[in-house]
């Protein structure tokens, strides 16, 4: 099974895939808290993923781009987190909302995990993501992308990271059979990953994002997560 930190990590590898996505994660004093992820494939996308399916001998109806059943199975072998619903429409959108008791519990200090990091100073928490070419192997161990032929090509190629205008010629030339309005290249191009951080102490710095009372807002480029040319991250600081 996998665990909540597994989970969180997972959620941001169909970020890498999406043209809208949107996480709020609230924390209140004593570290415990919720987190809701809202996440759209676009139709290109998931037509794209059912033509593969199919050659490989299997309907892309049964093979649902986001399953169900795994997250329910994750949350339930991981006490410390209770997920509280998981919507799925048309195969290419999901909304899960869970709540945790614990960020020490689900983002443990020195963990050896190399994307996430959490850290006390005191009583300052110190939350950090850095996702970059030499980090992503993590990633594709866990989950095997490069052995899959539907993600292999679309996600990040960190011997040789792609440039945004590579990316995006390839993107024109995968899904143009799929891509009648000849929204693909600029779905990927303008869209943008939107985390929100709601805190119940002050927040100190965040790190690229934009503070609004305890609030921390952070807008990265879906290209950045893309491409890797250049690492993502960033960073809150806060009193809890």
């Amino acid at each position: 099974m996998l665990s909540v930190k597994k989970i969180i990590i997972l959620l941001s590898v169909f970020t890498l895939l999406s043209c809208v996505s949107k996480q709020e994660i609230n924390i209140d004093s004593e570290g415990s808290g919720s987190c809701t992820v809202g996440i759209e494939l676009s139709s290109f996308y998931t037509e794209y993923i059912k033509d593969l399916s199919d050659a490989a001998g299997s309907s892309g109806d049964e093979i649902p781009l986001f399953d169900r059943e795994m997250i329910i199975k994750s949350f339930e072998s991981y006490s410390d987190a209770e997920l509280t619903d998981v919507k799925i429409c048309r195969n290419n959108s999901l909304k899960i909302e869970f709540k945790f008791n614990s960020t020490d519990e689900i983002l443990k200090e020195g963990s050896g995990n190399p994307v996430l990091d959490f850290k006390h100073k005191g009583n300052i928490r110190v939350l950090s993501f850095n996702l970059n070419a030499e980090n992503y192997i993590y990633l594709d161990r866990m989950f095997g992308f490069s052995e899959n032929p539907v993600l292999s090509a679309l996600t990040p190629q960190c011997e040789n990271p792609y440039t945004d205008a590579e990316y995006l010629d390839m993107v024109d030339f995968v899904f143009s059979d799929y891509d009648e309005a000849g929204n693909a290249v600029s779905s990927v191009e303008n869209a943008v990953v939107e985390i929100t951080v709601n805190t119940s102490g002050k927040i100190i710095k965040a790190g690229k994002g934009e503070v609004t009372g305890k609030k921390a807002v952070f807008r990265i480029p879906l290209i950045r997560f893309l491409t890797l040319s250049e690492p993502v991250s960033f960073s809150l600081e806060y009193e809890g």
